[in-house]
């Protein structure tokens, strides 16, 4: 029986890990675009992750009786998540923005007559 159980508790170990390492490479993802899951940016975006998980999800640490979070610590989480979403997008408008100006420019009116 204890090998038994020493199995089940091994797999369910070898269970967490996988998942949180799979976890990790979809954080790295989002984060870097890249695949490097020990990126610092990473740690950073999980830190801010759990805290915003931590007071959405009221129900998970309601015993604890804790003070709500200050204007600065949430500026500070919110500036993590700004900050990826910022560096995210950027090529994302770059490109808009190129493309807009060979639009203008395939689309001007040449020699002043009508299209």
């Amino acid at each position: 029986m204890p090998k038994a159980v020493a199995r089940v508790v091994s797999e369910l170990i070898s269970t967490v890990v996988k998942e949180q390492g799979r976890n990790r490479a979809n954080a790295a993802a989002l984060v870097t675009g890249g695949s490097d899951a020990k990126h610092p940016a990473i740690g950073q975006w999980a830190e801010a992750q759990r805290f915003f998980l931590g007071w959405t999800h009221l129900d998970r640490n309601h015993e604890q009786g804790r003070d709500l979070p200050t204007d600065e610590m949430l500026l500070r989480h919110l500036r993590i998540v700004e900050d990826v979403i910022e560096v995210r997008t950027a090529l994302f408008f770059e490109n808009l923005h190129a493309l807009e100006d060979i639009l203008e420019k395939a689309n001007a009116v040449k020699g002043g007559g009508a299209a």
